[in-house]
């Protein structure tokens, strides 16, 4: 019958990680990581009941993250 699309959302993800020799056999790994870095409000979805509700935002893409962390192996 009728189709209700939300717009498109564009997200950007960055990582870098750097693997780091420690002696002869060792390895170290920091890592830096940021999820949604533009920090976009996207709505992910609205109510479609035909009520006086009908297209109230019930969900927003989640904010801005960042995590940082290491690994290391041996």
């Amino acid at each position: 019958f009728g189709d209700d699309h939300l717009p498109a959302t564009k997200i950007t993800d960055f990582a870098v990680r750097k693997e780091l020799k420690v002696g002869e056999s060792a390895r170290f790994a920091p890592t830096f990581e940021g999820f949604n870095i533009f920090n976009s409000g996207a709505t992910q979805s609205r109510i479609t009941d035909l009520s006086q509700s009908f297209g109230q935002v019930t969900t927003v893409l989640r904010g801005r993250m960042i995590r940082a962390g290491f690994s290391v192996s041996y």
